[in-house]
């Protein structure tokens, strides 16, 4: 458990009025949660929650379309009204405020999203409430949080992509001149590493976070502050999952945007280390694009996803091309083609740490 910080309403828990249709069950300890459906003119609040509805009331201003994080405390036996908490609050514009008089499972937290988008805002929200130390967190607790952060990097990788002409050109590279050791200058200097660099007294002159850090600082457009967040956003998932998690800044016909995934792994028995890569590419003609790489000593394991059936017909006519060309450095070589995307970020217990 978390103890979140504060929301700034004076009050943090509501009565039911009456309960409407079929009856809920609630017991005392649980979380749930509810959705506000409609204000009355009374100043009553009609709740969904628990496929039924009940009208509660409420000192705390509430909105439509709100969604509530709630926890039942006690059933009274006096006047018969349960004691109801609020947890968090995340109202139709995507901003979160949560109750730090409660505590609450981080996938408690996520479960009050349900299907909305994650925007910047709310991963804001929670990298905030993360004044915790990230290696002291279990497992779970990093799937969860894993899981969040890269549905909501997906969902606002295009603000990076729509701002790429903000990028200084030394952190930018069109897909005809990308060479392994531009490729690798772009990665080491999109911004994740760059505590670590400071840390161990590098230069950080070509680092885009310290560019943009620097930008701001000078008054540059403010557009450049939701980049910023973004590669935050990416570093929070590097260290979550012990890997390299960051976008791919590449100017590429109807490209809508990328992400390299890289880890490394030792094996405990034999001490022999392996990698792991996977990219994820979006275009507008043909759709999602995944190639996972794992390299186990002197052999390769590669797949593919691909959204578009005539590019994946046009690979697999070439794929016996790849196999040769990819023999002459393997020993052995495993290609195979997904019906479905993977899990980009990959959180096993026996990759070894990267320093990010």
């Amino acid at each position: 458990m978390i103890n979140i910080k504060p929301f700034n309403f004076n009050y943090e828990f509501i009565t039911i009025a009456k309960p409407q249709g079929k009856s809920i069950t609630l017991k005392a300890g649980e979380t749930v949660r509810a959705e506000v459906v409609d204000i009355l003119p009374s100043g009553g609040v009609v709740l969904r929650m628990k496929g039924g509805h009940i009208t509660v009331n409420t000192e705390i201003p509430l909105q439509k379309d709100t969604s509530l994080l709630l926890k039942i405390l006690n059933t009274p036996q006096t006047d018969h009204k349960l004691k109801i908490q609020i947890v968090a609050v995340l109202n139709k514009e995507g901003n979160l405020t949560i109750n730090p008089r409660s505590e609450i499972m981080l996938n408690q937290l996520t479960s009050l999203f349900g299907e909305k988008s994650v925007n910047l805002e709310v991963l804001k929200s929670i990298t905030d409430l993360l004044s915790l130390n990230i290696n002291n967190l279990n497992k779970d607790i990093k799937n969860v949080l894993v899981n969040l952060f890269t549905k909501g990097i997906s969902e606002n990788r295009s603000i990076l992509f729509q701002n790429i002409t903000k990028i200084p050109s030394e952190n930018i590279a069109f897909i005809n001149n990308l060479t392994p050791d531009k490729l690798q200058f772009l990665i080491l200097n999109s911004g994740i590493f760059l505590e670590n660099k400071l840390r161990n007294k590098k230069s950080v002159d070509s680092d885009l976070k310290f560019k943009i850090l620097k930008g701001l600082s000078e008054g540059s457009d403010g557009n450049l502050k939701d980049i910023l967040r973004l590669i935050e956003d990416y570093q929070v998932v590097s260290k979550l999952s012990d890997g390299l998690f960051t976008f791919l800044p590449l100017i590429w016909d109807n490209f809508n945007g990328g992400d390299i995934f890289v880890k490394e792994r030792s094996n405990q028995k034999s001490g022999k280390k392996s990698f792991l890569c996977v990219i994820d590419l979006n275009f507008s003609d043909l759709g999602d694009i995944q190639i996972s790489f794992l390299f186990d000593r002197r052999d390769l394991f590669v797949s593919f996803f691909i959204e578009n059936s005539d590019f994946e017909d046009f690979i697999k006519r070439e794929v016996n091309e790849l196999r040769e060309n990819l023999e002459k450095v393997f020993s052995n070589v495993f290609i195979k083609f997904n019906k479905k995307k993977e899990k980009t970020v990959v959180m096993e217990e026996n990759f070894i740490h990267l320093k990010v």
